[in-house]
């Protein structure tokens, strides 16, 4: 009917309607507006929430350091609509930022534990997408593309893709699976321990590429000359692959003393790893001096150094391979991602970068960080990895080349540098360092004593110790050898070692001796005493180059014997013959009452290591000998071996003394790579016995819970003594166990012959056994 007002009418069929979307399950109750303040934000997928959890709980144990773990879907839920938005993460941090400036706690850092991919729209299990990426506007144009988590962190007005400045301290932990997250729980943990200890903490090694002008090279000195001068308590250790010598192959160049020298360096340790020059996604230089089989290589759990890679795509975390049918995205690891992520070793975090960079940006980053790397906040405490990349950015002027650097790691983590104290020269054979210093001569006996103080110069009367001085020859000039066409470069070294061991400090003070070596280079120069004291956990360090090394003393003691070699494979237990695994370790005990050479300087008289006899398969071991404490005489050498084939070896250790007397010493072992677990070489001494006997046996499970069991039986069959233990092996051969002669019954057995049986288990389940006979006497 007519009604004066216009009406609309709908048809519709009921079927094709809109039926309301119930959520399952039905959302929590949360409320992040109104969240406690925290001066970390760990945003994590569900998949790692237990382990973010823990790494909250590490850094409260250890500073007191606050921590809110959140989930990119709690954040979407309140920021975005439930909708999946990198911005939403940006605002929840923002939020929080806002909030809690000015305050006793502001917001500091955020660690996105997760990987990422460049494709954010597939969600896992899919694309292993677990935290979004920021992918700049021109992400399809290779040399001005970057990857940034940086966009999080630009939390002022104003701010965003490549402009502003970081507000907080930004890392990423890029795991795909639990068992990752869990070696970087494990790696955080230790690495902030009291175990963390030890003198390869005063070590940062430089490593610079060829070619380019020595483009690479004028930069690696440029970084050491700022350490020198701000940390000269630091130990720099330089790899130039222009330095060493090029060998053609059928791939290509290389320079494989060069990727030996960097496995030694990763393997001995060092606090920093700083490479400058090409790289990609599968390693360093175009020689390929890292390789990702070398990163798989690498055991140097106990000693994680940071990486700095000033170099293209090293850490490229948010590639993939997608397969065309099923359209699943995998992840591919880049070799940054290997270091960060390996179970055995690699590095504790690395500051690297995701695409295309240039030197000239990089040498400007890479001095940035080393300027903030060792500075201390305004409370005196130490900045940590997020502090630094915040800072080093910052400064590092307005470009994008700085995004396509990211902090892979923990951005609450403080550099392991020994924090808490010096160590300090108090006199020279006797003769104040105040009054000026006696010269180190060739073959002069040298006592140095010092004393240990905290940050304020007052002397730590309490501490009971231990301090490991190292005392450095000269620096000498190495010259580059223009391996590709263009100029050699000249740079100062200092790497020939006079003495390295260890002294007991009690009271605060401490004292050591040793024999200069007769090869040390006689011109007059300064050397450099490097200091490393440890104390229930808490590590100092010092130096002192007051001091003149050169010249030679007239002695008129007459020494003309070698040093004693006693040589092993992994412990003292082994016995020559004896089996290993592939990557067995050779252990020497070295004595000399002159001291053991370990100068370098000397041609021909360096501590060296043959495998199979063969000189071109030798290891210079001068670095890795370490005198033992309160002992200039005696000392040992531990060196790993890896990849062995199978079958029979042998290596011959040569080591000469401060006086240039040599000694060589050979150990056979056989090489087991067949995987079974087996016992040989079984032995009990004495045999015949009289009283009492010890039984052993080689094994291929070294470091290993083993659960053992030795059976005495009569000819009968009878079993006379059941003894059974458990160990874990630090080598290839079972401890000695005895038998006292006994029966069950506590009674001595009769005479005659007897067979005993050790039957081994492991927690895997690998069991093993073997036979042998003992007479009674």
């Amino acid at each position: 009917a007519f009604t004066g007002s216009l009406k609309s009418y709908v048809l519709f069929l009921e079927k094709n309607t809109l039926k309301p979307v119930i959520m399952t399950p039905a959302l929590a109750n949360q409320d992040l507006h109104s969240s406690e303040p925290a001066e970390m934000i760990i945003v994590t997928h569900p998949l790692f929430r237990n382990y973010a959890d823990r790494i909250a709980q590490v850094h409260y144990g250890n500073s007191g350091l606050t921590s809110q773990v959140v989930t990119p879907d709690e954040i979407y839920n309140e920021f975005s609509g439930g909708i999946r938005d990198l911005v939403a993460i940006r605002n929840f941090l923002r939020m929080k930022y806002l909030k809690q400036a000015g305050t006793d706690h502001p917001l500091k850092y955020l660690l996105l534990l997760g990987d990422g991919s460049y494709e954010n729209r597939t969600l896992p299990p899919l694309n292993p997408n677990f935290i979004p990426t920021y992918q700049s506007q021109n992400s399809n144009i290779v040399v001005s593309s970057f990857t940034s988590d940086d966009f999080f962190g630009l939390l002022e007005d104003g701010e965003g893709e490549a402009e502003g400045t970081e507000d907080i301290g930004i890392g990423r932990l890029p795991v795909s699976d639990t068992a990752q997250a869990g070696i970087m729980l494990r790696k955080i943990s230790r690495y902030l321990g009291s175990s963390n200890t030890g003198d390869w903490k005063n070590n940062i090694c430089i490593i610079a590429d060829d070619e380019d002008g020595n483009t690479h090279i004028n930069d690696a000195e440029g970084l050491s000359k700022i350490l020198e001068d701000s940390v000269p308590s630091m130990n720099i250790k330089k790899i130039y692959l222009d330095a060493f010598r090029q060998v053609t192959t059928v791939n290509g160049q290389s320079y494989p003393d060069v990727t030996a020298a960097i496995n030694e360096q990763v393997s001995s340790g060092a606090l920093i790893i700083n490479y400058v020059g090409h790289g990609s996604e599968n390693g360093l230089a175009h020689e390929r001096v890292v390789k990702t089989e070398d990163i798989k290589s690498w055991s140097n759990f106990h000693r994680l150094p940071l990486f700095i890679t000033a170099t293209c795509e090293f850490s490229r975390f948010d590639d993939m391979d997608i397969n065309i049918i099923t359209k699943e995205m995998t992840g591919r690891p880049s070799a940054g991602e290997m270091v960060l992520l390996s179970a055995t070793g690699g590095g504790i975090a690395l500051m690297s970068t995701t695409r295309v960079v240039y030197s000239a940006p990089n040498y400007y980053l890479n001095r940035n960080i080393f300027d903030f790397a060792f500075d201390r906040d305004t409370l005196g405490e130490a900045l940590r990895l997020g502090d630094i990349m915040r800072l080093a950015k910052n400064n590092s002027g307005s470009g994008t080349n700085k995004r396509n650097f990211s902090l892979l790691g923990d951005p609450a983590l403080r550099l392991a540098y020994p924090w808490h104290g010096n160590v300090v020269t108090d006199s020279v054979n006797h003769v104040l360092v105040s009054e000026g210093t006696d010269t180190l001569k060739a073959l002069s006996r040298v006592t140095i004593s010092g004393h240990i103080e905290n940050m304020r110069g007052e002397t730590l009367n309490d501490f009971t110790g231990t301090v490991s001085p190292i005392v450095f020859d000269k620096t000498k000039t190495i010259k580059t050898l223009a391996n590709d066409g263009g100029q050699p470069y000249s740079f100062k070294l200092r790497n020939n070692i006079l003495f390295s061991g260890k002294t007991t400090a009690a009271g605060g003070k401490f004292r050591f001796s040793f024999i200069v070596p007769r090869d040390i280079d006689y011109s007059y120069g300064p050397g450099k005493i490097s200091y490393y004291a440890s104390n229930n956990g808490q590590d100092l360090n010092g130096y002192f180059n007051d001091i003149i090394v050169g010249g030679f003393a007239q002695v008129s003691e007459s020494d003309k014997s070698g040093p004693k070699i006693s040589l092993y494979m992994n412990d003292t237990l082994f016995r020559n013959g004896g089996i290993t695994d592939k990557d067995p370790k050779i252990l020497a005990i070295i004595e000399d009452k002159g001291g053991i050479n370990t100068t370098g300087t000397g041609i021909g008289h360096d501590l060296v290591a043959y495998l199979d006899n063969d000189n071109n398969n030798s290891f210079v071991l001068n670095n890795y000998f370490e005198n033992d404490i309160d002992n200039y005489m005696k000392g040992k050498v531990v060196y790993g071996l890896s990849d062995l084939t199978g079958g029979q070896h042998s290596v011959t250790l040569k080591a000469w003394d401060n006086f240039n007397n040599s000694s060589v010493e050979t150990i056979h072992f056989v090489v087991e790579t067949d995987g079974r677990f087996i016992l040989k070489d079984l032995l009990n001494y004495p045999n015949p016995v009289q009283n009492e006997t010890k039984i052993t046996a080689g094994h291929n499970r070294p470091e290993k819970l083993m659960d053992i069991t030795i059976t005495i039986y009569d000819l009968s069959g009878r079993a006379v003594r059941i003894i059974r233990t458990t160990e874990i092996t630090s080598g290839y051969q079972l401890s000695p166990i005895i038998w006292d002669g006994k029966s069950e019954e506590g009674s001595r057995v009769g005479k005659g012959i007897y067979i005993y049986r050790i039957s081994v288990v492991t927690p895997d389940g690998e069991k093993a056994s073997a036979s042998g006979r003992i007479i009674i006497l």
